[in-house]
């Protein structure tokens, strides 16, 4: 091994450079202060002592939710049995994140149904999943631990009135998952759902992979459950002692970058492991985003040549054994030969997806710790909401929305910027041109997540990031249960640009007067008040005609303003 290197023993390497004396005094503090103990006696005092104890039960849900699997695999049976094709989950955060890495990682299994995720109140997106199933031979899995969340509600209303549609026994094609007590736990008995699974009221829902909320989709897909949560146990086990624990070795790596200014997460993965980025974002971002400091998960950001980074930035490889890995490990070891601490770890295979989890787990508590916050809370992701609420009132009232006062139009595209502008363009660069040493520029994406719009938005980040600032991606709204805590809680280094559209066909909400188009709107705007109202440097752009006529002018409109 080359100086700077750790072996951990698990196929994993740290090569942290200059930031391994940093390192090693975050894991000797750890190591004298018996934290690791600490935390498996639920000691919140590894914390703030604000109660974290409560939320602990994470620890144990390898081993509380084996006798899920029986149960779990006869659900899977009944299904297959009746002639289900597709399992739609319907979901926002935690309950959404975990199924969607686990329906890309192991793909379609031959003889179970297709596993599909919608976290989205964007109507083209709802209309483009309903197009796309045969309502008759699909089983809606609705996830929610409080059963109150907004966007499952609703996207529940929808597909129940389809299913009502199509002829089949509703109740029939619904499955549930939900904390004990829960309104949807009462919906669910009101309408005689097939079954409903309960969740842990003692595991929040970014810390829920390894329950119910995950276990329950992967298993009907086909996932060999026995298999997938023995991996996960054996990481449980390496995670109880200080003796090379994976979970507190990559905790006090997170946490000694972060205190010395390398607060970018900036995230390398196998292809076929790409979509875990999206689970590790929401995790670390939600956990560590508040009061002011945070670490910034980097996801899927173009790669850029090694001298284009900042000092801001550390980097993780999540590797595949037996992958297609050339390339990720190629840059991975130009990054750490030009000094950037790059740390890989290793899966043998798909089925250690399950320890992968709990090891990002229990690294956020540890990271958490070592930042003196508390990861399990957010206290920022409900301003959001009651804004968005508040919104929805004034639109049953007025029968529209109130909408911040534009600088003007390009094209199709409303400009709109939270430090004014004598134009749009000149906006556009203002916010743009803020954006300095250490910062980030976030696309908060309030369309459907089409081929198109991807494309596009990898352009822009490829050329932001060029320039030597971070870039993040975000779908609406559902990044507002992931990264939106970071984006209002965490330090005021985020330039923001939302892109909002207008649907190509707007979707109903049974019993409601607000579309599904008025809804996601609505969450917009009330994104946008809330950052706005947190001194958060932030410009609107409104593609008024529609995604597809809008993304060429907003890309000209960015990339013309990028030095």
């Amino acid at each position: 091994m080359g100086i700077g290197e750790l072996g951990t023993g698990r196929g994993d390497v740290f090569n942290l450079g200059a930031l391994r004396s940093t390192y090693d005094q975050m894991l000797d503090q750890w190591q004298r202060s018996e934290n690791t103990a600490r935390v498996w006696d639920r000691d919140p005092g590894v914390w703030t002592n604000n109660g974290e104890d409560a939320w602990l039960g994470w620890l144990d849900a390898v081993d509380t939710h084996k006798a899920f699997v029986p149960s779990i695999r006869e659900h899977s049976a009944e299904l297959r049995a009746d002639g289900i094709t597709d399992i739609l989950l319907l979901g926002m955060g935690g309950s959404s994140l975990c199924p969607e890495v686990v329906a890309e990682t192991f793909g379609d299994l031959a003889g179970y149904p297709k596993l599909r995720v919608l976290d989205s109140t964007v109507p083209d997106q709802v209309r483009r999943f309903r197009e796309q199933i045969d309502i008759s031979k699909t089983v809606v899995s609705v996830a929610s631990k409080s059963g109150s969340t907004v966007e499952p509600n609703v996207l529940l209303d929808y597909f129940s009135q389809e299913l009502a549609k199509a002829g089949v026994d509703v109740g029939r094609h619904i499955i549930a998952v939900t904390d004990p007590g829960s309104s949807l736990e009462a919906r669910a008995e009101q309408g005689a759902y097939r079954s409903v699974l309960k969740g842990v009221p003692e595991i929040g829902g970014r810390f829920s992979a390894l329950s119910n909320f995950g276990l329950l989709p992967a298993g009907l897909a086909g996932v060999d459950l026995d298999r997938y949560l023995g991996r996960a146990a054996g990481l449980v086990e390496a995670c109880r002692s200080d003796d090379d624990n994976p979970g507190v070795r990559l905790g006090a790596a997170l946490g000694a970058a972060q205190s010395v200014g390398r607060d970018k997460l900036t995230l390398i993965v196998s292809p076929q492991l790409w979509d875990i980025g999206a689970w590790i974002e929401q995790l670390v971002a939600e956990s560590t985003g508040k009061a002011g400091v945070g670490i910034c998960p980097v996801d899927r950001e173009p790669a850029l040549d090694v001298d284009r980074y900042g000092n801001d930035r550390m980097f993780v490889q999540i590797r595949l054994e037996g992958g297609e890995n050339g390339v990720q490990d190629q840059r991975a070891q130009m990054l750490a030969d030009a000094g950037h601490p790059v740390i890989t770890v290793s899966l043998s295979d798909v089925y250690d997806l399950g320890a992968e989890f709990f090891r990002w787990e229990f690294a956020t508590a540890v990271v958490g710790s070592l930042m003196g916050i508390n990861p399990f809370d957010q206290p920022n992701v409900q301003e959001s909401k009651d804004i968005t609420a508040e919104l929805l009132d004034a639109y049953e009232q007025d029968g529209a929305l109130p909408e911040p006062e534009a600088i003007g139009r390009l094209d199709d595209v409303v400009v709109t910027s939270s430090r004014g502008g004598a134009s749009p363009k000149g906006a556009i660069a203002e916010i743009l041109s803020s954006a300095g040493k250490g910062d980030y520029v976030n696309i908060s994406a309030y369309c459907d997540r089409t081929g198109l719009a991807q494309a596009t938005f990898d352009r822009i980040r490829e050329r932001v990031a060029a320039t030597g600032v971070a870039t993040t991606l975000g779908y609406g709204p559902r990044f507002l249960h992931s990264t939106g805590q970071l984006h209002k809680g965490g330090p005021n280094s985020g330039v923001f640009i939302q892109v909002t559209t207008a649907a190509d066909n707007d979707v109903a909400i049974p019993g409601k007067t607000a579309t599904f188009g008025t809804l996601s709107r609505a969450q917009a705007l009330g994104d946008y008040r809330a950052l706005v109202e947190k001194d958060r440097r932030v410009v609107r752009l409104d593609l008024a005609e529609g995604l597809e006529s809008g993304l060429p002018t907003l890309e000209e409109a960015i990339l013309s303003a990028v030095n």
